[in-house]
């Protein structure tokens, strides 16, 4: 089991130390993480990839709404983070 919203942090961390991320970048990273893996209650299994897959889905379904430019991001830092773990 992993506490999400603490390796969210420590990825975030990185992106700024590592990657020298812009901190707008860093922003917009957090609030997508964030949304995505809203309802997760910030504990998720890493064990299971069905389980966190499915979360990743369900978030990025309730975001029909967005611009193709924004989904594009937000799966961007999906991405990024999930490779980091």
């Amino acid at each position: 089991m992993i506490k999400l919203r603490e390796e969210i942090l420590k990825y975030l961390k990185s992106l700024s130390d590592i990657n020298s991320a812009s901190p707008e970048t860093i922003r917009a990273y957090r609030s997508d993480l964030e949304q995505i893996f809203e309802g997760t209650s910030g504990v998720v299994s890493i064990g299971s990839d069905d389980e966190l897959e499915a979360h990743i889905r369900d978030g990025l379904r309730k975001m029909t709404h967005l611009q193709p430019s924004s989904k594009a991001r937000k799966i961007a830092a999906v991405k990024g983070f999930l490779k980091w773990l």
